[in-house]
């Protein structure tokens, strides 16, 4: 009996030891705690409920910078409708604070963050000439600027306290407005511009130091994203392009060292396109409308599309290079799609000293399909082309090397038809032999007993032949 008793009472300190784990935290309150009862404005004091030390009750009187915390709860929206100082204001997910055309919206340096945003503020007032102490803009926050008034001074007020990469800051603007903005070295989670009416373009952004964007950078409809010569974006997150990108004279680097996503619905003119080091910058729209003055690829980057007929090319991950790109020709079978992985660096077997003598130097292709047939295949030629061009592909395993073959070449492209295995591709000047060996066995047909002779094969199988021992070749082939 004391046993299930024992057992009994474990079982119930387990079970409300779990809960206390998965139980989520409920804010402490304190007297003088202020917290939203209703949708309604900030300085009406139905708006607001307010903690007597063992309840909350209706407050008598709206809050201000001196009252304690004071928390916009999920499902309300307060707006502010009248200049107000405020302190310690959290606004939970779900919740919304709005600052009206013509109004002021101060901050006092008390205690703890001044502003704390996990719902969404949108400021169509005033900026204070001084933002006091600091801001968080939290995971899943958002903060939209609504206004002509001083971004730079919001922007360096959640730069002073923390900004979340899951956090958005949103540019909007309309045919009437156009937001203020501070770029030029400044911290965003997501960065989004955005349209609520016609047309509207960002002033001609300047600036020496680049903007880091630790989330994703989105260009809606109706936006012109005017870059000027603010030196560069630098963002670790997805792109989306629905507006209109005028690059300017700066440089976009890709750095999330992940995959990240482009995706140009528009198209899209990069002056300089970079992509780091272990990133993978997947093209995500069939139409290839990505055009770049000068790429540097690190990393990987991708494209994979529905392909069918004669002209089937992959946008940045197949060119151009030296003024052209990849293209593949289906001729038979059937292909659901086929992805291309370019890499812009020497292959890991490479052969030679360089393109022009060798293959897999710079930069090489890792085509995958998904499906069977068989395809003419392009490639890019960034060396001197002639009858020794080759269009080849690493086999691994048994008989492992470069099988290489060409049916025509241009003065910057080589094609080879008929294709219909894929790995690594690359192009290169691979010599005017078809066959290069890559590994030699040899069997004896004698007794075990007798020696086993060994052969050292110069220019072909013709002395084996004549001492009467079977050898077994593995080729790599060049074509």
């Amino acid at each position: 009996m004391r046993c299930k008793w024992i057992s009994l009472l474990v079982s119930v300190v387990l079970v409300a030891s779990v809960a206390m784990l998965v139980a989520p935290k409920a804010a402490a309150q304190n007297t003088g705690d202020y917290r939203s009862k209703q949708t309604g404005n900030w300085g009406e004091a139905a708006t607001w409920e307010r903690y007597e030390g063992t309840a909350w009750v209706d407050a008598t009187t709206a809050p201000t910078y001196t009252d304690g915390v004071i928390t916009i709860r999920n499902g309300h929206t307060v707006t502010i409708v009248a200049d107000v100082t405020v302190d310690q204001v959290v606004i939970e997910a779900g919740g919304q604070v709005t600052v009206n055309s013509g109004f002021t919206f101060s901050t006092n340096n008390g205690t703890g963050d001044e502003l704390t945003i996990y719902g969404t503020f949108l400021h169509s007032g005033t900026v204070a000439s001084t933002m006091n102490g600091t801001g968080v803009l939290a995971s899943g926050g958002t903060y939209i600027h609504n206004t002509i008034s001083s971004a730079k001074r919001m922007v360096d007020f959640f730069n002073a306290g923390s900004v979340a990469a899951d956090s958005t800051f949103i540019y909007r603007g309309s045919l009437t407005l156009r937001p203020a903005m501070s770029m030029s070295g400044q911290t965003y989670g997501n960065l989004t511009f955005e349209s609520t009416s016609g047309s509207w373009s960002t002033e001609a952004l300047v600036g020496g130091t680049a903007t880091t964007i630790k989330g994703n950078f989105t260009l809606g409809s109706g936006v012109t994203f005017n870059n000027n010569t603010l030196v560069g974006l630098n963002v670790a997150g997805n792109w989306t392009n629905n507006g209109t990108f005028t690059a300017g004279s700066g440089t976009v680097t890709f750095n999330g060292g992940t995959t990240q996503n482009l995706t140009l619905n528009t198209a899209t003119t990069f002056n300089n396109l970079t992509v780091g080091s272990g990133t993978i910058l997947v093209e995500t729209v069939s139409t290839d409308n990505a055009t770049v003055s000068a790429l540097t690829n690190n990393g990987t980057i991708r494209k994979a599309k529905s392909v069918s007929g004669d002209s089937n090319t992959f946008g940045l991950a197949g060119g151009p290079i030296n003024g052209a790109n990849l293209n593949i020709n289906v001729t038979a079978g059937s292909f659901t799609s086929i992805q291309v992985d370019r890499t812009d660096s020497n292959h890991a077997n490479r052969t030679g000293t360089g393109e022009n003598s060798g293959v897999g130097w710079g930069r090489y292709w890792t085509i995958t399909p998904t499906g069977s047939g068989t395809v003419n295949l392009t490639l890019p030629a960034n060396f001197t082309t002639g009858a020794n061009s080759k269009v080849c592909r690493w086999i691994d395993g048994p008989g492992y090397g470069w099988d290489c073959a060409m049916t025509s070449y241009t003065s910057n492209t080589v094609t080879r038809n008929g294709v219909s295995s894929f790995s690594d591709w690359a192009a290169g000047n691979a010599g005017p032999t078809a066959i290069t060996l890559s590994s030699l066995t040899a069997a004896s047909p004698l007794p075990a007993t007798l020696p086993v002779l060994s052969l050292i094969v110069l220019g072909g199988l013709a002395a084996a032949a004549a001492l009467g021992i079977g050898a077994g070749l593995v080729r790599r082939r060049r074509g």
